[in-house]
């Protein structure tokens, strides 16, 4: 389903995401999918008019003017507001558009209609294909039609940054494990004692983060701007709430807590120094995830991305540094001294902290 959501200014939050994405995807579909508002049997002379559509009953005869036969009531009708700024992300959809005598452009900062139907002759027979039309005071200015299938894709392509930041996560107590194996078993074994425990600790902070970007992306989307900024400043705060709480719950929870997961006596003291410093570092982790959700939700998914990848790559280093003693390294036969601090399992979480 294709959703046109409101673009503030370029100093401010910028527009969702999600909506410069399906946009660029839905023209896609339509050039793909056979068209919006053709049909066949529709020909060039006999298209309806997009004016004076001011009921439901003009609105499915319209498209019954196209060959799409819907159902009679709209799945969903929105209120949108069209972006006052329209990018390069655009640009495709709106000559698409103009091809078929829409001019979204003129419409910029305008509040609209948008209507949407089930098409129930789709020539493929595929079922659940969905016909979106928007109006402005009783007059059609654009419209897709997009199938389940490709709303699918749409759906998985928008979720990728989201997976890859839960990827990364884990992914640095994956690297603290393989770079702490050398060390011995008892290192590893205390990484992975608490592993599952450090996991359960990072969800909630994504779930509180996620919270937050549902609602300003949603205030983005009915520009209401004000309202989002709003929600960004209690967002922050309650971040900071939310980690130091979870960090003060981690670090009680740090003494026993190998010993309740039946951890040996040569493993406990590692495991007990990681969950610890692990814990400290949850209302970063906490302020990390939600600005990072902040700007997914606003149309910036390329830095949150970027910086996930980055802290990988940080990581590794860090661990070298904090791991490891002093030691001397040999690179394509040059030799040199490297500094560690010698901390072991602790260097690891530290680490990942940092």
């Amino acid at each position: 389903m294709l959703i046109m959501t409101a673009k503030l200014p370029r100093r401010k939050l910028a527009f969702s995401v999600a909506a410069a994405a399906l946009v660029c995807c839905a023209a896609l579909a339509l050039n793909l999918g056979g068209g919006a508002f053709q049909a066949a049997s529709a020909s060039a002379s006999g298209l309806p008019s997009p004016k004076g559509v001011k009921s439901n009953e003009d609105r499915v005869a319209y498209l019954e003017g196209y060959g799409w036969q819907v159902l009679e009531e709209p799945l969903a009708t929105e209120e949108l507001l069209i972006p006052e700024e329209m990018d390069e992300s655009y640009d495709d959809y709106l000559s698409l558009q103009a091809s078929r005598g829409f001019d979204l452009e003129q419409y910029a900062g305008k509040r609209v209609k948008r209507y949407t139907y089930e098409i129930t002759n789709y020539p493929t027979g595929e079922a659940g294909v969905q016909a979106n039309l928007m109006l402005y005071r009783n007059t059609v200015i654009g419209g897709e039609v997009l199938s389940p299938r490709r709303r699918m894709g749409l759906i998985v392509l928008l979720s990728i940054p989201s997976i890859l930041a839960q990827v990364s996560s884990i992914l640095m107590q994956y690297i603290d494990a393989a770079m702490v194996g050398s060390l011995g078993a008892s290192a590893s074994a205390a990484i992975g004692l608490v592993a599952s425990s450090s996991w359960l600790l990072g969800g909630l902070c994504t779930a509180a983060a996620t919270g937050f970007s549902v609602q300003v992306a949603h205030m983005i989307g009915a520009g209401r701007d004000g309202e989002a900024r709003n929600v960004l400043r209690q967002a922050l705060v309650s971040a900071l709430c939310m980690g130091l709480l979870l960090a003060a719950i981690g670090a009680s929870l740090s003494f026993p807590l190998p010993v309740w997961l039946g951890g040996e006596a040569d493993v406990i003291p590692g495991a007990r120094s990681y969950f610890l410093i692990y814990a400290c570092g949850l209302p970063f982790t906490q302020l990390r995830q939600t600005c990072g959700s902040m700007l997914q939700c606003s149309g910036d998914m390329r830095t949150p991305s970027l910086l996930n990848a980055l802290m990988c790559l940080w990581d590794v280093v860090f661990n070298s540094l904090l791991i490891f003693p002093t030691r001397t390294v040999t690179v394509l036969g040059f030799s040199f001294t490297m500094w560690g601090a010698g901390m072991e399992v602790a260097g690891a979480a530290l680490g990942t902290a940092l």
